[in-house]
């Protein structure tokens, strides 16, 4: 049998059967999405800073597709495993070996206690196949959903306070899903290690008493515009580095998630905010976010552009990449040809 180490997301077929090399956890979150594993993966480190609490490990379910490497990982790590939350992308039928054995596996022991299954779809759509096939009510599997579905950091720290309070015996406190905004202010990490708070939603007065406290009042002020969906990841790293370097060019940065620049909500803020703060500057980092026309040359009827901006602000659009830093700095010609067509052309 051929055994690769591997991470999750890097499943190729003809490599063979992939070992994730993981060791044992009472806990264990098997996603196919690599947005929600990496606010899964956060929330674990929010989680992990109190004591005596059990230990995670999160997986992509799709490097386990192959029935060997699902019977290798349970052997070395789900039959240790007390708790096993599966969001399952597709249904049932997509990852039937899976499906099956895990049934059978909630029916086993760990130790001496009772397993836990919990299964939820991996999308917005309610599946009561999935529900039912789990060892807990539906209201708890619906709890659950709700945590994946909505994302972030303090989501994912719920969902894990959750699980282990109720049904590891463990005396933590936890709260419902929260949903985010359709469009919010946004509150950078730094603030956390100079403030002792964590980021997420801020209003425009704590923006004001920053700009004050760096003794940047009278500063120009730079709007920066990126989806809400990148909170929902916790892929937020790159605008915060953003704006410590506005800052450092004595710049005041208000970063706003937004839906989309499609969305009336949205818009409504963000002009509103323009207003406000009377902006000099525009940063967005959104994609087909303005033209509501496809193809405006063959419309049967004229079409112009608008902004959707109300202010006449300048606007410079931002491109995020999607390749890895290591393909940045190496790739000499720039982007690759897949930012090229769906940012540029």
């Amino acid at each position: 049998m051929h055994l690769l180490a591997a991470q999750p997301g890097g499943f190729v077929d003809d490599e063979g059967i992939i070992d994730l090399d993981q060791t044992p956890a009472e806990i264990i979150i098997l996603s196919a999405a690599d947005s929600s594993l990496a606010a899964l993966s956060a929330g674990t480190s929010a989680f992990a800073v109190h004591s005596r609490v059990p230990d995670v490990r999160l997986a992509n379910w799709m490097q386990l597709l192959k029935p060997a490497a699902y019977d290798l990982y349970e052997h070395k790590v789900l039959d240790n495993a007390r708790v096993v939350v599966l969001s399952l992308l597709g249904g049932q039928n997509y990852w039937q070996y899976g499906f099956e054995r895990l049934q059978v596996w909630a029916q086993g022991t760990t130790d001496g206690n009772p397993r836990t299954l919990i299964i939820v779809p991996g999308d917005d759509a309610a599946d009561p196949e999935l529900f039912a096939a789990s060892t807990v009510s539906e209201a708890a599997c619906h709890r659950v959903w709700r945590y994946l579905r909505e994302g972030g950091i303090d989501n994912s720290e719920q969902l894990l306070r959750f699980v282990a309070s109720e049904y590891l015996s463990c005396d933590l406190a936890w709260r419902e899903p929260r949903g985010l905004p359709r469009c919010m202010l946004y509150k950078p990490a730094l603030w956390e290690s100079e403030q002792g708070e964590q980021g997420g939603q801020a209003s425009f007065s704590e923006w004001q008493q920053r700009w004050q406290q760096n003794g940047h009042d009278q500063n120009p002020v730079v709007a920066l515009l990126f989806y809400r969906s990148h909170l929902q990841s916790a892929n937020t790293a790159m605008f915060d580095g953003l704006i410590a370097e506005l800052e450092q060019q004595n710049l005041n940065p208000l970063p706003i998630a937004i839906a989309s620049l499609k969305d009336a909500e949205s818009i409504t803020l963000v002009n509103a905010l323009l207003e406000q703060s009377d902006a000099s500057l525009i940063i967005n980092t959104t994609g087909f976010a303005s033209n509501t026309v496809a193809s405006p040359d063959l419309a049967s009827q004229p079409t112009d552009f608008d902004s959707p901006f109300s202010k006449p602000v300048p606007v410079l659009q931002l491109v995020l990449s999607s390749s890895t830093e290591d393909d940045w700095l190496q790739y000499s010609q720039g982007l690759r040809s897949r930012d090229i067509a769906m940012q540029v052309v």
